[in-house]
């Protein structure tokens, strides 16, 4: 998925968590991020909006969620709704703990989606590449 190494490529380079850092928001995050990616932001198709997509890819980002299963829905849309062959969430938040990314694990296993979680403290966590 172009998507995904796009970000581990800004991750390797630490270009991530400088992005990730003089982002004031999601929205913002999200152009900043296919600026860098050569994606598009903020695309609807048939009433789904994709925050980043490429060709056939979409990626449904959080930043900051709440909760671990924050995305999967819209990622789900993408899929049957909008028609992206491959999508993936991607979360970045402060600390993660070994349950969530349990659950996450369990969450793209059941949905046989892609996800990507960039810890500010562990780094890049990637599931079901």
């Amino acid at each position: 998925m172009r998507l995904l190494q796009g970000i581990l490529s800004l991750d390797s380079i630490g270009k991530l968590r400088e992005i990730v850092e003089t982002s004031k928001n999601e929205r913002e995050f999200c152009e900043l991020l296919a600026n860098h990616l050569g994606a598009r932001a903020h695309t609807v198709i048939n009433g789904v909006e994709a925050d980043l997509s490429i060709d056939t890819e979409a990626c449904e980002v959080k930043l900051y969620p709440s909760r671990f299963y924050s995305g999967f829905g819209q990622a789900l849309a993408l899929v049957h709704i909008a028609g992206f062959k491959d999508v993936c969430v991607f979360h970045v938040v402060k600390t993660i703990s070994e349950e969530y990314m349990e659950n996450l694990r369990k969450l793209c296993t059941a949905t046989n989606l892609k996800a990507c979680v960039y810890s500010e403290v562990s780094g890049l966590h990637v599931i079901n590449m």
